[in-house]
């Protein structure tokens, strides 16, 4: 769905976008929403829009789950007597990765700005994660009656092998 740029905002220095690409609740849409830019390689539109899908979809993951290692080194060293000279370094390294399935993601709207960047809105339903949250339940669920059943047919063969001092108890 293409728009028009009539309410808009600033992409980049004079680069005007359209209103939802700085504001997405400002389309009315419910839901997670998640915008992504891309700029397109030699007029490859398709490419770019691509791009600019895995981009907000990363953002949409990272919304939902994100594993974050960081390390920080930060000194400071005096040197000199009568010239002193201070030296200072702080570096800081970060990784992020998440890790999610997300079903139901819709694009909602695209659009190429006068530089050529590919943006796109793209979201997940509130009913779609109502029904995500609904599926992960009901599989954590019977995730967790397997393991009951499997734990109760351990103590029942337990018990079994007690009683009778047999090593093995037969399926």
């Amino acid at each position: 769905m293409q728009s028009s740029v009539e309410e808009h905002c600033f992409f980049a220095a004079e680069v005007a976008a359209p209103l939802w690409y700085c504001n997405p609740e400002s389309t009315g849409l419910e839901g997670l929403l998640a915008t992504g830019s891309a700029q397109a390689v030699s007029g490859n539109a398709d490419m770019a829009r691509d791009r600019a899908m895995h981009s907000a979809r990363n953002d949409l993951a990272m919304r939902l789950e994100v594993d974050v290692r960081a390390m920080t080194e930060s000194w400071i060293r005096q040197t000199g007597f009568e010239n002193i000279v201070l030296e200072s370094v702080h570096e800081s390294v970060s990784r992020q990765v998440a890790s999610q399935t997300l079903r139901g993601v819709q694009r909602y709207r695209h659009t190429t700005l006068e530089d050529g960047t590919v943006i796109v809105l793209i979201g997940i339903s509130r009913e779609s994660l109502r029904q995500s949250v609904i599926t992960t339940y009901e599989n954590e669920e019977a995730l967790h009656q397997i393991l009951q059943s499997k734990e109760a047919q351990q103590r029942l063969d337990d018990e079994i092998r007690r009683i009778t001092g047999s090593a093995q108890v037969q399926p």
